[in-house]
């Protein structure tokens, strides 16, 4: 079974690689697009096929004198003609099967990628038409120009648009780069690790920068756990447990089996080479705030990070305009923010797939006659038995989005456990604390 799917893609293996560009093209503007590499081995590939065509809202038939004299293929242009969702195309010049050639046929022999081509344009017209997104073709063309404006200006132009989202609000020029009305009290919400964020402008800014310093991660010193993106679970299960915590699933990376401990920031604020540093750790002090007086986003800093200097080794602003640094902080925020957001709705399809179990990290003591459970963790972890036992439909759709691959990275990093808890107790005997753990036997329930 296969979740539903955007578009379809018909064609003769010979042309691959010309339809390899198409996927790609169409799988930038946010569409969920389906061919054959995608065959599930062991399962009939024509029932399959046949499946995914059925479930697919369009379907893309990419005709060639190859294709033209495709069984296969005929049959797929067939099927996707009696559904009312045929988009032919020509990757090369040739004579339609009859019952074809009096549709209009987008020309892609010459396409190049280009937004300007005006049958590429027509052909994701009529993609638009079908799977409900008046906007891809400006998208398209959007995504050539480059440049956060162009795709700003899309986005508000077409805020119904599922990928809008991922532009609204973020996009702001350079230029634009002020302190709201009223300060920095107007910022929305508390971070943490930011203590006086203030909205970066050249105005109160202008003479600051940042501060080479020896072991810039000392501010993280203290924190046991740190909130982390899903694209990030690969990196960091080797090194830590990856948990979800909270009414909301919060992602988090575990540094220390005990509040207050980061075992793998050492004491003169060293950082571990085994350990995987969180984006949310390396933007500081950088940080993207709401505004409660606008919709928009305001890049931000912390205005008492040891690093922030007004006799820095890096300016924010050279000449009244953001400095290449700058920039490039801006950039790794806003890619920041789009990662967070794409964590919670993947957050959200585990929920909404009941595939969240509570857990305990448990300490089992030799204390008294019996010995007792000292619990050292209360969090959320996928359930890998109603992993398991999901429909084929929602584990293909898992699997298809990528989100098969981050569960098995959280799962694979639980193992991690057990060596965190012994990294504790020697940083903490070491420290002089070890009354601070309990000691004993350690499972997760």
């Amino acid at each position: 079974m296969h979740q539903m799917v955007d578009v379809f893609i018909s064609y003769k293996r010979q042309e691959r690689a010309r339809v390899i560009e198409i996927h790609e093209a169409l799988v930038g503007l946010g569409l969920k697009v389906w061919f054959d590499q995608k065959l599930t081995p062991g399962l009939a590939f024509d029932k399959e096929i046949d499946r995914a065509l059925k479930k697919a809202k369009c379907a893309i038939v990419c005709w060639s004198p190859k294709a033209a004299r495709s069984g296969w293929v005929k049959r797929e242009a067939r099927l996707a003609k009696q559904q009312g969702k045929i988009v032919p195309a020509f990757l090369e010049y040739c004579s339609p099967p009859r019952g074809y050639r009096d549709l209009h046929i987008s020309d892609l022999t010459s396409w190049d990628g280009r937004s300007d081509h005006a049958e590429w344009s027509t052909l994701l017209d009529r993609i638009g038409d079908l799977v409900g997104r008046k906007g891809l073709k400006e998208l398209h063309a959007a995504r050539q120009v480059g440049g956060d404006e162009a795709l700003a200006m899309w986005a508000e132009k077409y805020p119904e648009d599922p990928v809008s989202v991922n532009y609204l609000g973020l996009f702001d020029s350079y230029s634009d780069l002020e302190a709201p009305p009223g300060g920095s009290e107007n910022l929305a919400g508390r971070v943490m690790f930011y203590k006086r964020p203030e909205p970066l402008n050249p105005t109160d800014h202008g003479h600051l920068g940042i501060k080479r310093v020896n072991r810039p991660f000392v501010f993280a010193r203290n924190s046991h756990a740190i909130p982390i993106t899903a694209t990030e679970f690969g990196s960091a299960a080797p090194s830590s447990p990856l948990i979800f915590t909270g009414e909301d699933r919060s992602p988090v990376m575990v540094l220390g089996a005990v509040e207050g401990l980061n075992t793998f920031i050492r004491r003169d604020a060293s950082v571990d080479s085994e350990s995987y540093i969180p984006a949310f750790i390396r933007r500081y002090p950088f940080v993207f705030a709401n505004d409660e007086g606008d919709d928009k986003l305001l890049l931000c800093i912390d205005r008492s990070a040891r690093i922030v200097s007004d006799t820095p080794d890096i300016p924010f602003f050279e000449n009244g305009e953001p400095s290449e640094f700058t920039r490039n902080a801006i950039e790794f925020c806003k890619e920041f923010e789009r990662q967070r957001r794409a964590t919670v709705e993947f957050v959200e399809e585990l929920q909404r797939l009941d595939l969240f179990a509570k857990k305990s990290a448990i300490v089992r003591t030799d204390e008294g006659d019996e010995g007792s459970n000292r619990v050292l963790a209360e969090f959320w972890a996928v359930d890998e038995q109603r992993l398991n036992a999901l429909d084929t439909k929602s584990f293909m759709g898992l699997k298809e989005t990528g989100a098969l691959a981050v569960i098995y990275a959280h799962l694979v990093s639980l193992l991690n456990w057990p060596s965190l808890y012994q990294r504790s107790i020697n940083r903490l005997k070491s420290d002089g604390k070890l009354a601070q753990i309990p000691k004993g036997s350690f499972k997760i329930l």
